[in-house]
């Protein structure tokens, strides 16, 4: 039972070894940059309503003025 669990963990990490040495190539493709594009003569974002986590309602126009970063995801 020792001699194949000491098999399988030399195999695992023969695999993570040879693994690591093909993404090193993958590393002198040049980066990515990330961008941000600001809109200085957008159209006004409508006006909503939403819950907070403390279930309090909040609304956009409370936060007239200030930098508002809107996060929109699914899991």
């Amino acid at each position: 039972m020792i001699k194949i669990f000491a098999s399988i963990l030399v195999l695992f990490f023969a695999v993570a070894v040879t693994g690591c040495q093909k993404e090193s190539h993958a590393r002198t493709k040049p980066a990515v940059k990330n961008t941000v594009h600001v809109q200085k003569d957008g159209k006004k974002a409508p006006d909503f309503t939403l819950l907070n986590v403390a279930g309090e309602k909040v609304s956009l126009s409370d936060y007239k003025g200030k930098v508002v970063i809107l996060d929109f995801w699914a899991t």
